[in-house]
Parts: C-alpha cells; structure tokens; sequence
C-alpha cells in the first residue's frame, strides 16, 4: 500500500508510532496567524504522504500545481495550465496576500527567474518566481522535507522560515538569497540521509546537459 494510501487509515496510536513531525508547533504558529504561508517541498522526497499528513494536522493548503487544459482537479488545488501559466500564480498570490497557505514543489523546471546555485558539487539553475511571489507579500516561506528512515518511519520535518529580508528591497537580491538557503536545506537534508531520496528525481537539476541548462521550476 502507497503512504498516502496509508497514513488516512493509520489510527492516532499507529500515526504517533508511524509518522514523526518536526516543527509542528512552528507552522501552526504561523498557519494561526495573519501572515501568508508557503510551504515549500520537493518531488524527490517522500512528497506523496505530506497531503495525508498535513490533513491529519489540521494544515490544508492550497497546492500549486502545473496541469494540461483538460486536467481535473478536485480539492484545495491551484492549477497552472501550460497556455495560461499566470492564472494559478495570480490566486497563489492573493491566498498569500490575504493571510492563507499555499503548498508549492519548487524544484521543478518552469519559470523564468534563474538563480544558479551549487548544488551538491553541481552548477544547477533553480527558478526563483515562487519565492519572489511570497517575498512580495511578506509570506512566511516554510521548506518542508519528508523521508523515510530505514525502519520505514515517515518523518515529516518542518524548517524554521527562510528569511526573506526587507519587501522594499531590489527583487534580484531577496529571491536569489531565499533561493540559496532553499538549495541549502536541500542539499543538507540530502547529505545527512542519502538513502531516502529518490536519485531518479535529481534529473530536475542534472540529468542531462539540456536539464542543466533549462533549471528546475518555481
């Protein structure tokens, strides 16, 4: 059985005993709040038992997602189509404005704001728009790194916000320095526990020369 076919059927003594959550208290701080929160997560996690998770939290934010125009989603999805890539940014943005959560996998290819980090020993390209979204409205950016340990626990581990500098700042400078400690985060929870990410997904920073060269998305 998938984990997010798992974790809605786990009773709260086998969720305790399953699922571990770090930073708990820190996102619902925030999520309790005014102020906009953007969760950030990466598809070479165990990214698919997050939505479950959060459910079971009491967190439910939007999900941004890239579709094709004939795509159906049902539930808390903002849907970016290829031929209209702006309208789900747009809603992102006036959740955030308004003191709601977004949910985000920001390292994929689509963009247009290229900041180029090393990365794991690499010279990758990661596309900064996301970030530039919430840094706009003064959003919360929370990366969230979900893996599994040898024993096959689940741990669900929140970061403490990026920081995201002053809003009335020159853009270039924000976005790429919450783009550099993004990476970072990344990059450390890759190198302490190598075995539970998905080697398959780096392709989003490496995999091939024209990978390399077009980035990874917002």
């Amino acid at each position: 059985m998938r984990q997010e076919q798992m974790v809605p059927k786990l009773s709260d003594h086998e969720f305790k005993r399953y699922i571990r959550v770090d930073g708990l208290e820190t996102v619902r701080d925030l999520c309790s709040s005014d102020r906009g929160v953007l969760i950030v997560a990466a598809h070479f996690t165990s990214v698919r038992a997050l939505r479950p998770v959060l459910d079971r939290l009491g967190i439910r934010p939007y999900l941004l997602v890239r579709a094709g125009p004939n795509s159906v989603k049902t539930g808390r999805f903002i849907t970016t189509y290829d031929k209209a890539p702006f309208f789900g940014i747009r809603e992102a943005h006036e959740i955030l404005k308004d003191g709601g959560e977004v949910m985000v996998l920001a390292d994929g290819r689509q963009g247009s704001s290229d900041v180029r980090h090393q990365f794991l020993g690499r010279d990758c390209c990661f596309k900064g728009g996301i970030f530039d979204l919430a840094h706009s409205v003064g959003a919360a950016i929370v990366p969230v790194i979900v893996y599994t340990e040898i024993d096959g626990r689940v741990v669900v581990d929140f970061h403490p916000p990026l920081q995201i500098g002053d809003p009335d700042q020159p853009r270039e400078s924000p976005m790429a320095g919450l783009v550099h400690s993004y990476a970072d985060v990344l990059e450390a929870a890759i190198r302490a526990r190598p075995w539970s990410f998905d080697p398959r997904r780096l392709v989003l920073f490496w995999g091939s020369a024209a990978a390399d060269k077009q980035g990874t998305d917002v």
